[in-house]
């Protein structure tokens, strides 16, 4: 289940980039102000990837073959990506404070999460 749900996070982050980059590289003829028709509002992106951190981390904190602060990590980034999602749902301005926080905050444990995990895989540490 959570590589589905890795594998939608993934694939639904790759579309609703291509589909922004495509939009600012070739500006449509008529403006529109809706979000991404394949992704509103980042809702594989942030959603489906931030489920598959916490399974992920679920089963490394159950399995006890890694760090457990691996998988409590994990918690704490995935619930800030669902957390981000929400945001972006209910405030709708990028600069509110709040928002501000969870990008930052996301954006920095998000990266040490996967760093960490591909360090144990990559020296055998399983």
């Amino acid at each position: 289940l959570g590589l589905l749900f890795g594998i939608a996070g993934a694939g639904g982050a790759a579309v609703h980039a291509a589909f922004d980059l495509s939009n600012n590289l070739h500006p449509p003829a008529t403006p529109f102000s809706y979000p991404s028709p394949v992704d509103p509002r980042g809702f594989l992106t942030f959603v489906a990837a931030g489920m598959a951190i916490l399974l992920f981390s679920g089963l490394i904190i159950s399995s006890g073959l890694l760090a457990r602060g691996l998988g409590y990590l994990g918690w704490v980034s995935g619930g800030l990506l669902i957390a981000l999602y929400l945001a972006y749902l209910i405030i709708l301005n990028a600069t509110n404070p709040i928002v501000l926080f969870l990008i930052f905050a996301s954006g920095v444990l998000q990266p040490l999460w996967y760093l960490w995990a591909g360090w144990r895989f990559w020296r055998g540490k399983i």
